[in-house]
């Protein structure tokens, strides 16, 4: 079994998310079971792993009645810092594949300008609001 699936790394990830977060803060984790298990508030759309991957099929309409996290929503999400933390490393693969490759550099830019790594386990980065960023009103 690949390490990034085993129980120790989960614990492990999650007792860091829980150092760097309060139990209310809203989190962006691509893969939900870590933000379930540190018990932080999902960020809308982020419920469901699977979503992103099927998101490019979709009307913003139909993205915001199912709830499900696009490219403009997850831009919005980084742009305007509405989340205290970003889980970057597991189920990655749903934004390779989900988002078309013209879009990352836009998204990777916004993450890089509001965001910045505290903490890395493996393959996982955990990257918190930039110091002063609260959320864009």
């Amino acid at each position: 079994m690949d390490e990034i699936w085993s129980l120790e790394h989960l614990a492990t990830v999650t007792e860091a998310i829980e150092a760097h977060t309060e139990p209310d803060d809203v989190i962006c984790a691509f893969w939900s079971g870590y933000t379930f298990e540190a018990g932080r508030q999902f960020a809308p759309g982020t419920d469901n792993h699977f979503g992103i991957e099927i998101s490019e099929r979709l009307t913003l309409e139909e993205k915001l009645e199912y709830r499900i996290l696009g490219k403009e929503l997850l831009l919005a999400l980084v742009e305007e810092r509405r989340v205290s933390m970003i889980v970057l490393g597991t189920w990655m693969n749903s934004i390779n594949t989900g988002v078309r490759q013209e879009h990352m550099p836009v998204l990777l830019g916004a993450l890089r300008d509001n965001y910045e790594v505290v903490e890395t386990i493996g393959e996982v980065k955990l990257c918190l609001r930039k110091e002063g960023g609260g959320p864009i009103p």
